[in-house]
């Protein structure tokens, strides 16, 4: 994604600043007693669709402007998934809350599957955590399915935050990442969800836990391999260091 000016910064933050304090006090209130993992994961859900709302919000701003918002318009659609080849960050939380509704909702052929994608995006992105790659790989996510995401309603807050305006910059990137070809998104929906993501690591912190993101696909496989993982987390356990490991590399 192309950085944005210093001026669009300051206009962000003017506009979508508030969302990073709601997230910031939701989470602390949430969290203030109750520690449950049932607690945490109607928390994650509720911040989810909060930034979701707010996306849609800024969705139909962009379509009320009619042909001037060409080159502004979300090209994403359904089968296109040439941004789903990225290295997923994402917090506890988040990945709790994905693999309790994996857990929920499939059944155990697709988990199995799951697992088998899990290990491959590991042994693909492995020279990236040693620090050996020239350049980040480009593996395709692991709850990828049918050329769509299997976990749309439960998908992470960076994610959510995307919508391409350029396709054959992302088509570039993925198929020739090694020119790191720039993409270009929506800079407002990326600050949506990056001060809601924000807050609710501020919260977090504030309540003891640990806020920092690990590797979706590794803290996925953790978390289902943990049916305990949530309380895990919630009594201050580390659980998800693996799924941090080198990624500092990554940057």
């Amino acid at each position: 994604m192309q950085p944005a000016s210093s001026n669009t910064n300051r206009s962000l933050q003017d506009k979508y600043g508030g969302l990073y304090a709601f997230a910031k006090d939701v989470t602390l209130s949430n969290l203030a007693e109750e520690r449950s993992p049932e607690k945490l994961i109607r928390l994650t859900n509720k911040l989810e669709r909060f930034a979701e709302k707010e996306i849609a919000g800024l969705h139909d701003q962009i379509s009320q402007i009619g042909e001037k918002a060409v080159g502004i318009l979300p090209v994403c659609r359904l089968g296109c998934w040439h941004c789903c080849t990225h290295i997923v960050l994402a917090t506890a939380p988040e990945i709790l809350n994905l693999a309790d509704q994996i857990r929920a909702t499939w059944s155990d052929e697709e988990i199995l599957a799951l697992r088998a994608r899990i290990a491959v995006h590991k042994a693909i992105t492995q020279p990236v955590r040693d620090g050996t790659a020239p350049y980040p790989p480009r593996p395709v996510c692991p709850l990828l399915k049918d050329g769509g995401c299997s976990i749309w309603t439960h998908r992470p807050l960076v994610c959510r935050g995307w919508n391409s305006v350029d396709v054959e910059a992302c088509i570039q990137q993925r198929e020739h990442p090694e020119t790191k070809v720039p993409t270009r998104g929506l800079a407002p929906q990326f600050a949506i969800t990056d001060y809601v993501r924000q807050g609710m690591s501020e919260g977090l912190e504030g309540r003891g836990m640990n806020s920092e993101t690990c590797e979706l696909a590794y803290g996925l496989e953790i978390a289902l391999d943990n049916s305990d993982a949530a309380e895990r987390f919630l009594a201050g356990e580390d659980i998800f260091a693996p799924a941090r490991a080198g990624i500092e590399k990554w940057n």
